[in-house]
Parts: C-alpha cells; sequence; structure tokens
C-alpha cells in the first residue's frame, strides 16, 4: 500500500520510527529470504529509503512492535530526509520460485509514529575530591557549548566559566576562597 503525496515532513537524524504488526503464521511453511516487511519513505523526486525486517514477524501471529532508526532505512545519501512527501507499506511473503503456488495472508499494522527521543539534559553533581569541591557535569553533547553559571544570593548571576564540551563529562573545581554559591549549567549552542 503506498500513499498518496502528503505535506512534506522529516526523519530527522535521531528520529525512531516504530507501529506494531501482527503477521499471518500460514506463511510460516513457504517463508524464506525473501519473506519481510517493509516500510518506505519516498521524497518529492521518487527516491526511497527502505526499512526490511525480519521474517520473524511476517509470520508470527503475535503482534510486535518494530522499531527502526535512519541507519536502518540503508543508504540514505541518495533520498532528501527533510522533505518525506509518501510512505508505502509492503509485506512480501516469499521469494518463491516460477512454479510456486499462490498463497494470501492477513497483516495488520498500526500506530506508525516518528517519535525524537528528547535531548539529554546537562546535568551537575557537587563532588569533594582530596579536599576540593568539584563541579562534576554529565549530560553534555561533544561539540556543544556550556556556560556554568553561579550566584550567591540568586539576584544576579555571572558566568563561572564556558566550556566547549570534548567529551560526555567534565569538573570543575569550585574556588577555595568561595564561601557560598549556586550553580547552573546552560547549553548555549548546538
Amino acid at each position: 500500500m503506498r500513499s498518496g503525496t502528503v505535506a512534506p515532513f522529516s526523519l530527522p537524524t535521531n528520529a525512531v520510527v516504530s507501529l506494531r504488526f501482527k503477521g499471518d503464521p500460514s506463511l510460516a511453511g513457504v517463508a524464506d529470504t525473501g519473506t519481510a516487511f517493509w516500510l518506505s519513505f519516498y521524497d518529492k523526486s521518487g527516491a526511497s529509503i527502505n526499512y526490511i525486517s525480519d521474517p520473524a514477524p511476517v509470520v508470527s501471529a503475535d503482534c510486535t512492535n518494530l522499531t527502526a532508526h535512519l541507519q536502518d532505512f540503508g543508504n540514505t545519501s541518495t533520498v532528501d530526509i527533510g522533505n518525506l512527501v509518501q510512505w508505502r507499506i509492503l509485506v512480501e511473503g516469499w521469494m518463491g520460485t516460477a512454479d510456486s503456488s499462490a498463497m494470501t495472508g492477513t497483516f495488520y499494522v498500526d500506530d506508525i509514529r516518528i517519535t525524537v527521543p528528547p535531548a539529554q539534559r546537562p546535568s551537575l553533581a557537587l563532588v569533594q575530591q582530596a579536599g576540593t569541591l568539584t563541579l562534576s557535569m554529565g549530560g553534555l553533547v561533544p561539540g556543544n557549548t556550556y556556560a556554568l553559571r553561579q550566584t550567591s544570593d540568586f539576584s544576579q548571576w555571572t558566568t563561572a566559566t564556558n566550556l566547549n564540551a570534548t567529551a560526555t563529562t567534565a569538573t570543575w573545581a569550585i574556588p577555595t576562597d568561595q564561601p557560598q554559591a549556586f550553580f547552573q549549567l546552560l547549553q548555549t549552542s548546538p
């Protein structure tokens, strides 16, 4: 089944495509390397990307939750994943041979979704190391920049340091002459 043309939508690089699929066990006896469920997306030029399942969901009587990430759709370099305009669902029962008998099956597809997981939020933890108080920062995204801000009374915040993340964690030693402070970590650029 191929949809009509729809308003352009995108498949972000961190997106997760999920759906529920129920196969037909009557095909178990003929299942082979050609047995698969396909979910395809097409751009305006007609170029497609394809997620192709293994045979198990196609011959299962149980409802199966299938999930796919962008890399599961094969080569995406020739498709404009920011301007997709059609989708297709296809069940391929089996490869068979020229003398194979025709068969039918009943399949259910429900709840196709494209979701983007929420970005991990940066975190701060106060750690005492060798008599020094240190802020341990986690959930950083390498390549992003962050501002560690501080205040002693919540009336005025100042930047303690700017950080260009090179890893998912970092530390910052709190100056020993600072009697009290409150800190916050903000992402300042992606």
